[in-house]
């Protein structure tokens, strides 16, 4: 059953600078998009992304994460349809399972999907980014850079982030364990690096962020973790949003920090967190979020994931409309 209480927050459109995009089919120019969260009661996913082109809406996510990517397409957000495997695991490939959090975007003619994934031969089992490319939205996707690079430590949750100058950044998550089983913690650090129009890396790794603020636990004995980071840029500011905790914890949450810089340095919002769980409303595990446009492009929504409830930690699609306030602040709207 589709849960059709509304998420809580403050909040209304953010304009940022995105590729604009023809009205999907069937909505007339300045008509508002209507759907109810979940976004679908059938399809399941964690860190959920989702692009716009062409009108269309395509959402990928964590899916299988054995084998690979699923894809899911929809000109509305109310009515979507199963694209199957947009990429797989062959006997090639690089990567042997984990296939977590990819990210599609579309870059000189071509669709590029970002990812993470266990290698075959990685030492310590380590999990390492991606990158494969298609001629559609819809796959297949075939691996050009993987492993992307090998810092020598897990890497996980890749985000590129394209600035209005035309340069390119890399967002990702170093992740380990710190301490010994079963008396150490999780920890997660958000980093970043300038890519070239080739998607390589062309910088050191740059510090973001990591669990401070009280709400992110940050002496948990459990996980200490930012990560799943977005960026986007709003009047000259450079606004991440993270996550936060223990991915299958209902207390999982997401949070925003602001930067003049991509590389930063970031100052956290003292009002976090941005989406956090809500048992009246029916929100638990708010997670991993992306941004989207409208297709006439007047207004940006959040795309994350949330549990099926406080005991079940399957997870499905939300989306609720986002804008900034006269103070420059990030919020959330009631769909």
């Amino acid at each position: 059953m589709k849960n059709n209480k509304l998420h809580p927050g403050i909040l209304s459109i953010l304009a940022v600078a995105l590729t604009l995009a023809s009205p999907a089919k069937g909505q007339s120019a300045g008509e508002k998009l209507s759907w109810t969260n979940p976004v679908s009661d059938s399809i399941f996913m964690g860190d959920p992304f989702m692009l716009l082109h062409n009108g269309r809406y395509y959402l990928y996510g964590t899916t299988s994460s054995g084998t690979g990517f699923k894809c899911w397409s929809s000109a509305d957000m109310n009515h979507w349809k199963s694209e199957g495997f947009v990429y797989h695991e062959t006997a090639d490939s690089w990567g042997k399972g984990n296939y977590w959090a990819p990210e599609v975007y579309y870059h000189d003619g071509l669709f590029y999907m970002a990812y993470s994934c266990n290698g075959k031969d990685t030492t310590n089992n380590r999990m390492l980014l991606c990158l494969a490319k298609s001629s559609s939205p819809t796959g297949p996707f075939k691996d050009v850079k993987a492993p992307w690079f090998d810092p020598g430590y897990s890497c996980i949750d890749a985000h590129i982030f394209f600035d209005d100058d035309g340069k390119i950044y890399l967002y990702y998550d170093k992740v380990g364990y710190e301490g010994t089983w079963p008396d150490g913690h999780l920890f997660g650090y958000i980093f970043c690096r300038k890519l070239d129009k080739d998607l390589d890396p062309i910088s050191d790794p740059v510090f973001c962020s990591k669990a401070e603020q009280p709400w992110e636990h940050p002496f948990s004995d459990r996980s200490r973790c930012n990560e799943g980071c977005s960026v986007i840029k709003h009047n000259g500011i450079y606004y991440m949003t993270y996550s936060a905790n223990h991915y299958q914890d209902p207390y999982y949450g997401i949070g925003y920090s602001t930067a003049t810089s991509p590389f930063g340095p970031w100052t956290k919002y003292a009002g976090n967190p941005l989406i956090g769980m809500d048992e009246e409303a029916g929100i638990y595990g708010p997670g991993h979020n992306s941004f989207v446009t409208s297709p006439d492009s007047s207004e940006m929504y959040i795309v994350y994931h949330t549990h099926l409830s406080k005991t079940n930690t399957r997870r499905w699609v939300n989306v609720n409309r986002v804008y900034f306030d006269s103070a420059g602040r990030l919020n959330v709207l009631k769909n």
